[in-house]
């Protein structure tokens, strides 16, 4: 799968002014063409409200213009309609706008190399005052002659290898001629990866629009390598026979197309696979990564830290076991009804929940009983605990205000994903080690500990909703990615994991907790090093982000273990 697979940073922030429109702009809000080239995405755009402008629809409303662009005059005239007009254009090429407008007024023409019909490139047209040559092509560019001094520019989804040969030759015929680098970086990155991709593999699949210029070039560059490639807009596309014989397959995406539709189509692929140890592996971590198993098993493994950081001795296995299969429980439960309606199959764990509903109910139910069996084994404070917890989160996810309002669950709250978990996280693990503990815990230590834990699990559940944002943003769930954005979020996520050694420190100096204290401090530094992983683009996929950050939970027990051993 290559790294640069998926949303490029003009489409997200069109997608992001989208969803924002969607539920403040002037109703009916329109684009003036589809937002990005996905008809998946339009479809489900659509569903939340906004659609694309069709010229009978009256002049009211709100328009927003779309990630390529439109000329000036165009925009001229929807201001000059009345309806509010909200720009999504990319500033990529919004840039390319501003370099033509300036080259105009300078009296200098423009050769832009780009498709002659795509969108953005009558969008860049259209803010010349001067003559325009359009070409994309050697042979064009051999024939072409201004009569007066000019700039060479293209699309900014434009193959960069064609692009060079083309200035390169223009360069040599007019040496006065300027030439502006306006191919985005991000789309020279996703090419350049998809030549060493498709080098490297027996076939070579391409995930987009058909009508999509930047996905349409990247099944070209696979086709170039001599590569056998498809060009999908969906997995139910692809068959078994076309890849058999087939050891390794590329694997990327457009610049239009959500992560969720790359997660499907990888799916699907790794279903024609044989019976093979290393399939079996990955197909295992999968079902443990979506049914949240794992981050039941790191839930024990937390747990255990934190008694220990508490100074419960011994600490007992069987209320470890009762809060690992609590949290499966909770996790399992409200994932029962997908967010968004229509949409949920934007979220792959959530088509997977549809998928076995059944067998998951099933496993509930025996989760539960487990939990609370295991907390009655442990005391009568334990499974009060465990029975408040599990109604808490059946409440979490249960409507309890009628259709007219816009928040009828707790879960509807804008972040409440993030901050209710982060929070049901802290008072359990601390609730139990202050029932368990044979002797009375200071209420310093209680407070102190429950902090850095709802520190630890928040920028834990940050860092998977920054996977999520894309889909989010499609059915409106307002995590806080969603709310604050990438950047922010990223900060957010330093800080707390940095106030929690700070707060660890303070602990450890007051004596408030025991020499453990070192050990643990280990974890927020383990959830400092992921987020420098996956930001870099290694293990981006849903399950391997998934696994990444549970693994944070399982690095809690593993360091808890080793310290109680020695």
């Amino acid at each position: 799968l290559a790294r640069t697979a998926g949303f490029c940073m003009g489409v997200r922030r069109a997608m992001g002014i989208a969803d924002e429109a969607s539920r403040s702009g002037r109703p009916p809000v329109r684009t003036n063409g589809p937002l990005i080239h996905n008809n998946q995405v339009t479809d489900l755009l659509a569903a939340r409200g906004v659609r694309v402008a069709d010229d009978s629809d009256p002049r009211e409303g709100t328009m927003i213009i779309r990630a390529h662009g439109i000329p000036p005059g165009e925009r001229d005239a929807l201001e000059d309609s009345g309806v509010t007009v909200i720009d999504a254009s990319c500033p990529h090429v919004i840039r390319s706008q501003k370099r033509i407008l300036e080259a105009s007024q300078a009296g200098r023409a423009v050769v832009l190399v780009g498709d002659l019909d795509h969108p953005e490139v009558r969008s860049l047209a259209g803010h010349a005052g001067t003559p325009v040559y359009i070409i994309q092509t050697l042979d064009q560019a051999q024939g072409l002659n201004p009569t007066q001094d000019f700039i060479i520019i293209a699309q900014t989804t434009f193959e960069q290898e064609k692009y060079d040969e083309i200035c390169r030759l223009m360069q040599q015929r007019f040496p006065s001629c300027t030439v502006y680098d306006s191919i985005c970086s991000a789309t020279e990155l996703r090419q350049a990866e998809a030549r060493e991709i498709a080098a490297a593999a027996d076939a070579f699949v391409v995930v987009g629009g058909k009508h999509s210029a930047n996905t349409r070039r990247l099944a070209a560059i696979g086709r170039s390598s001599g590569r056998r490639t498809f060009h999908i807009e969906s997995a139910d596309e692809l068959r078994p026979e076309d890849f058999e014989g087939m050891q390794v397959v590329g694997l990327t995406a457009g610049a239009s197309t959500p992560g969720w539709m790359t997660q499907q189509v990888m799916d699907r692929l790794e279903s024609f696979s044989s019976w093979h140890p290393r399939w079996m592996l990955r197909r295992l971590a999968r079902i443990g990564a979506r049914t949240r198993m794992t981050t039941a098993f790191g839930a024990a493994g937390l747990c255990y830290a934190v008694m220990m950081l508490l100074g419960v001795s011994p600490v007992p296995l069987a209320a470890v076991g009762s809060i690992a299969l609590y949290v499966f429980v909770a996790y399992a439960f409200n994932r029962r009804e997908a967010p968004g309606g229509d949409a949920w199959s934007v979220a792959m764990v959530d088509r997977f929940f549809q998928e076995h509903a059944r067998v998951l109910y099933a496993c509930c139910l025996a989760g539960m009983m487990g939990s609370l069996f295991l907390a009655w084994r442990v005391g009568p404070g334990m499974l009060v605990l465990i029975g408040i917890a599990s109604l808490a989160s059946i409440l979490y996810g249960v409507r309890v205000l009628p259709w007219a309002f816009r928040y009828q669950r707790l879960r509807d709250l804008p972040a409440s994903k993030d901050i209710f978990v982060a929070a049901a996280w802290a008072l359990v693990l601390v609730g139990a080690s202050a029932i368990v503990s044979e002797r009375a815990l200071r209420a310093e230590s209680l407070v102190g500990v429950g902090v850095m834990i709802f520190l630890i699990t928040l920028a834990k559940r940050i860092l998977l909703d920054m996977r999520d944002i894309e889909s989010d943003h499609l059915i409106g769930m307002e995590t806080l990615p969603v709310l604050i954005g990438h950047k922010r979020s990223v900060v957010l996520v330093h800080a707390a994991n940095l106030l929690c050694l700070v707060l660890l420190a303070v602990l450890a100096t007051a004596g408030l907790v025991s020499t453990f204290a070192y050990g643990f401090a280990l974890i927020p530094f383990y959830g400092i090093a992921a987020l420098h992983l996956l930001e870099k683009g290694r293990g981006a996929g849903e399950v391997s982000r998934q696994l990444v950050m549970d693994g944070q939970l399982w690095f809690a027990g593993v360091v808890a273990l080793v310290w109680a051993l020695q």
